[in-house]
């Protein structure tokens, strides 16, 4: 009985096991994966095709990076982000979003609680604000790392740096691909009855802040990486952007877009 009893034990035990292990699987967080040490303002990033923005911060083979601001709260950690509009979103969801269930964590490292809070309560206070997918200068509209950089910056922490869009997504068919395909609802266009080049031409110059250069700020520290993370989440300037800085002639168009 004893040996028979061992055995009903051990085939109880392995099931058990494996169904955890297809539970954590299924959320796409494992027991080597998952984050532990969450707190207010840490900085969540993944790559994602499913965020309504030009694709600016990703290149030809890679997707682009999305940023999100993280807070604890009772049911558990959040993240506000910016997508089709500005949600806070449930940590397994956001994650479960991503173009894999990778991602990395970086956190500001002189950033106090009471900043912290700070951060979050800014970051809130524009929830419900639509997203940007032309990444333009106002406030009224908000794509991911905007929304970071703005809610550092009321807590009094500066993060990362801007560009211009026309030298960001230089050599990126993506962005090509998409601009050619939506320029016409882009809302300054419209009003200034532009056709696609002079659409570019504003659009292009457009200053914006990649979260690629929030997470290479001396300020920011990386302090958890899944296993699988990318490479595009784990430096500070992807290939597509590595000619920023070079300031192109004002009449620079996209390839696509070109006679």
């Amino acid at each position: 009985m004893k040996k028979g009893k061992r055995r009903v034990d051990y085939i109880f035990i392995a099931a058990a096991v494996a169904l955890v292990a297809v539970a954590w699987a299924f959320t796409g967080i494992t027991f080597e994966t998952g984050m532990k040490d969450w707190r207010d303002g840490d900085l969540i990033v993944q790559q994602s095709t499913d965020v309504p923005v030009l694709p600016v911060f990703g290149d030809v083979d890679n997707p682009p990076v999305h940023i999100g601001i993280v807070t604890l709260t009772p049911d558990g950690p959040m993240v506000i982000e910016a997508r089709d509009t500005v949600v806070e979103t449930p940590l397994k969801a956001f994650i479960a979003e991503g173009y894999t269930h990778d991602y990395v964590v970086y956190r500001i490292t002189e950033l106090d609680s009471a900043r912290a809070a700070a951060v979050v309560a800014a970051a809130r206070a524009m929830l419900g604000r639509p997203g940007d997918f032309f990444l333009d200068e106002t406030p009224e509209r908000l794509y991911s790392s905007e929304l970071v950089r703005l809610s550092f910056l009321k807590a009094g922490v500066s993060l990362g740096r801007t560009d211009r869009m026309r030298t960001l997504s230089r050599g990126n068919k993506n962005v090509d691909a998409a601009f050619g395909g939506k320029w016409s609802k882009s809302l300054p266009c419209r009003k200034r009855y532009l056709d696609a080049s002079q659409c570019w031409n504003t659009v292009g110059n457009y200053e914006v802040a990649p979260p690629q250069w929030i997470m290479a700020d001396p300020q920011v520290a990386e302090v958890f990486a899944t296993p699988a993370a990318p490479i595009a989440l784990r430096i500070a300037q992807p290939t597509s952007m590595a000619g920023a800085g070079e300031q192109p002639p004002a009449t620079d168009t996209p390839p696509a877009l070109r006679p």
